[in-house]
């Protein structure tokens, strides 16, 4: 199973659009006034200039920094694809080491085995669920919590197992073991891991 890379939405692009507009404007006019003095028609072809070459300068950043957005998303893909060809058990004894870490993850181990109350759970996590009643990623979000296992708010076909950042839910298909980052969005854009293993080491490479 491969990871699917979340896809990008643009957030409040119109506002920012406005902003540099607005500043472009302002610092055009405010290099125009100094120059030529005085507010005038002469300090119309200052203005322009500078407009022109702060609207170039910021083009060229915009440019800049979708080619770096789009290397980082492509290196993002690859790795998850790497971790994703990882086979179960090394994916298992991988997760436990990284989640031995305190500098890691927070864990709490479980007192007693897990019991499935909805009837759910894929033996795998049904086994993690059993050694740890909860895990917390030090850096990011991230939350698995036998205690959170519900129907996901977001989408009933869900149940969630945890949460993450916003309104994000860590989640599963019931008795699959593949675990699911739901949001409000379409479910053939949710980010999907092989496990919960899997996700344990997607979430350290994440941040380390």
């Amino acid at each position: 199973m491969q990871m699917k890379t979340e896809k990008p939405e643009p957030r409040a692009d119109h506002g920012i659009r406005l902003q540099v507009i607005g500043s472009i404007f302002a610092c055009s006019l405010l290099v125009a006034s100094v120059t030529a003095k005085r507010l005038s028609w002469d300090a119309a072809p200052v203005f322009v200039a500078t407009a022109v070459i702060l609207s170039s300068l910021w083009a060229m950043y915009v440019k800049i920094n979708a080619r770096s957005a789009a290397a980082r998303a492509r290196q993002f893909e690859k790795r998850g694809s790497e971790i994703a060809r990882i086979n179960i058990e090394d994916a298992k004894t991988m997760a436990y080491t990284l989640l031995a870490d305190a500098e890691r993850f927070r864990s709490v181990n479980a007192s007693e085995p897990y019991r499935d109350p909805l009837n759910v759970m894929p033996r795998q996590l049904s086994e993690f669920f059993s050694r740890y009643a909860r895990v917390a990623a030090v850096f990011g979000d991230a939350v698995l919590d036998r205690d959170l296992v519900a129907r996901s708010a977001s989408n009933d076909r869900f149940i969630r197992i945890g949460t993450d950042v916003a309104d994000c839910e860590l989640a599963i298909l019931p008795k699959q073991e593949a675990i699911y980052e739901v949001d409000d969005g379409p479910a053939s854009e949710f980010r999907i891991y092989p496990s919960v293993y899997h996700l344990i080491i997607s979430l350290d490479q994440d941040y380390n």
